[in-house]
């Protein structure tokens, strides 16, 4: 199974002790890993490989790298379920949304929804968690905002529909907030 790890924090810091950490995971989540950060000037930085964390050279650097800092990360190692163990089915996903980029990692497996049906964000990869991606990215395009607690209830009525197709956790960001959605039936747990 998938695993995530996602960080916010209320001013820049580096990631060092928790990726440390979290990029052990891949010794059983074997398939890829990423992270992503959100730097000043709100643009997303991203770097990933379809192989073990644990295995990875770059993955050992990043923890000493003092320029990767953040109010915001999300990472993830990846056992494929859905997919073939490929770059473009490496999370984190990402999109530009309303002039911000949003980005999603997720565990779990979706494999009862379909790929969305018209609507401007389409898939690019194979997984079904890109699907839910385009799913969720198109209903946030239909929001007068994306922000505050009308979009914030929607958000969690929007989710709670979707994770009827299967099991999900998911971490996903805009910038501004981190939002972390645990699976409706406890599936592999969230904390």
């Amino acid at each position: 199974m998938c695993e995530l790890l996602g960080l916010s924090f209320n001013k820049a810091v580096e990631a060092d002790i928790s990726f440390t950490v979290f990029r052990t995971r891949g010794r059983t989540n074997r398939d890829g890993w990423g992270i992503a950060w959100f730097c000043d000037d709100g643009e997303l930085r991203l770097i990933k490989e379809p192989i073990p964390a644990h295995r990875s050279d770059l993955a050992e650097q990043i923890p000493r790298l003092s320029t990767i800092r953040s109010k915001i990360f999300i990472a993830h190692v990846r056992m494929a379920s859905h997919g073939s163990v490929h770059y473009m089915n490496t999370h984190r996903f990402y999109r530009r949304l309303n002039g911000k980029t949003w980005a999603l990692a997720h565990n779990g497996t979706m494999g009862m929804l379909g790929a969305p049906k018209g609507g401007e964000y389409v898939p690019i990869g194979e997984t079904d968690f890109e699907k839910l991606f385009c799913h969720l990215l198109n209903w946030i395009k239909e929001q007068p905002q994306a922000h505050g607690r009308e979009f914030n209830l929607g958000l969690a009525a929007t989710l709670k529909s979707m994770n009827k197709h299967g099991s999900m956790n998911q971490s996903f960001s805009n910038v501004e907030r981190l939002y972390a959605y645990r699976d409706g039936s406890g599936y592999n747990g969230l904390y």
